[in-house]
């Protein structure tokens, strides 16, 4: 998990434009390494531990107590054993930004570069975050705290204290609020 205040820091740093290019690393490898693994799992994929082979587990049609081979050696997992080595560690779940991420972050060579792939999930977070909607909260994958706390970080991040941009965005939501909430009002049927 990616301890909240090293992205704290890191976005304190970015804003006064003395960015940390460790601490920028430190935070863009435990994302890479963390969303990695979330990437897999939810695609039902492991990584060897004996040779470092990627392969797919779980598939449709089989049983959890199949012996799946690693293509790469002689090291074998069932789905059910796999299962268990991730279970309640938040490794399952989703968000459109993981795979780009994971992807890219390697050849990312710029300061740049770096930070806007990190903010680039967060924002992804953030929004999703938004959603009250029952089911996965994709932060949770790799910020540490409860949903309420993860939220409010997201929050702090995206606006900032005295942000002249998020005031700006605060009002042109709530105008867009209030204008779908009177056209809703005119749209309801008449008694």
């Amino acid at each position: 998990m990616l301890p909240s205040g090293k992205l704290i820091r890191l976005y304190e740093a970015n804003a006064t434009g003395l960015l940390d290019d460790g601490l920028l690393d430190d935070v863009g490898w435990r994302l890479w390494e963390r969303l990695g693994d979330v990437v897999r799992v939810t695609n039902g994929r492991v990584r060897c531990p004996s040779c470092g082979t990627e392969f797919q587990v779980r598939s449709p049609g089989r049983s959890p107590d199949d012996v799946v081979p690693c293509p790469g050696c002689d090291w074998t997992v069932t789905d059910r054993a796999w299962h268990k080595s991730w279970e309640h560690r938040d490794l399952n779940g989703s968000c459109p930004e993981f795979q780009p991420y994971v992807d890219k972050w390697p050849s990312a060579t710029s300061v740049r570069d770096r930070m806007l792939l990190i903010d680039t999930v967060v924002h992804a977070l953030h929004v999703a975050s938004r959603d009250d909607a029952p089911g996965n909260f994709a932060a949770r994958n790799f910020l540490e705290g409860s949903r309420p706390k993860i939220v409010a970080l997201l929050e702090e991040l995206a606006y900032g204290p005295g942000s002249q941009v998020a005031d700006g965005a605060r009002a042109r939501w709530q105008d867009a609020q209030q204008q779908y909430r009177s056209n809703q009002v005119r749209r309801e049927p008449r008694p």
